[in-house]
């Protein structure tokens, strides 16, 4: 839970839409960059956020990031 909450605090995403993301929401930018691209639940407008270095490192290596992500596939 702790890496959720952390995750929330670099890309600004609701505990809902960080939950609800899926690997296919993470797109490769023009510059190389990652960039979460979805849609969020509550206005249900198109989140596009830059992930920060700090915030793929929590992807990378959080088991409870990745199991969430993963369960929806």
């Amino acid at each position: 839970m702790r890496d959720i909450f952390i995750f929330q605090y670099y890309t600004g995403l609701a505990y809902i839409d960080a939950f609800q993301l899926q690997k296919a929401d993470i797109k490769d930018g023009v510059e190389g960059n990652q960039w979460i691209l979805s849609e969020k639940q509550k206005t249900n407008s198109t989140a596009r956020i830059s992930l920060l270095p700090k915030a793929i490192k929590i992807l990378e290596n959080s088991e409870t990031i990745r199991f969430a992500l993963n369960a929806q596939l």
